[in-house]
């Protein structure tokens, strides 16, 4: 048996607070949740410095409804309901959940680390970084650009230039 950290219950009571599902984003901010019989209800979404919630059509998740609609139309979106999951196993999972391909278009996160034992092709049209395990390192494309505020370097051996 796992220890478990044991600590008091304390009591809540809110009865507007809901679970519900979007019904409807508008281009004002405003996002319109419907939920356990309620009538749909004009939501703002509660924003803390480490949100990166990007909400949809369809997604569940819990509110607060306003207590008086006289004085505050309005209610707060409090997060999505899901199942949790580890960031680092973020890109894993999606691509074990699409058949060994990732549907993932951009990862948000500190840092992100990439390890390939012969080699790794980033590409994008006519253009690709590769990367072999010998430590050489291309970049092809059309035009290459490079811009620094500071000092920009280039180190080498040898450096030969066209």
């Amino acid at each position: 048996m796992k220890n478990q950290l044991k600590t008091p219950v304390i009591p809540f009571e809110n009865r507007n607070m809901f679970k519900g599902i979007i019904t409807e984003i508008n281009e004002d901010g405003t996002i319109i949740v419907a939920g356990n019989g309620t009538e749909p209800v004009p939501c703002y979404v509660l924003k803390t410095s480490k949100s990166t919630n990007e909400y949809n059509v369809g997604d569940r998740v819990i509110y607060i409804a306003p207590d008086d609609y006289e004085t505050d139309m309005t209610g707060c979106i409090l997060g999505h309901i899901e199942p949790y999951k580890h960031k680092k196993d973020k890109v894993g999972n999606m691509i074990k959940q699409n058949g060994g391909r990732p549907a993932l278009t951009s990862v948000e996160d500190e840092m992100i680390h990439i390890k390939a034992e012969k080699g790794l092709v980033i590409e994008c049209g006519k253009g690709s970084i590769t990367i072999t395990k010998e430590g050489k390192i291309k970049i092809s494309g059309t035009d290459l650009v490079s811009r620094a505020k500071g000092l920009s370097r280039i180190k080498g051996a040898a450096v030969k230039i066209n």
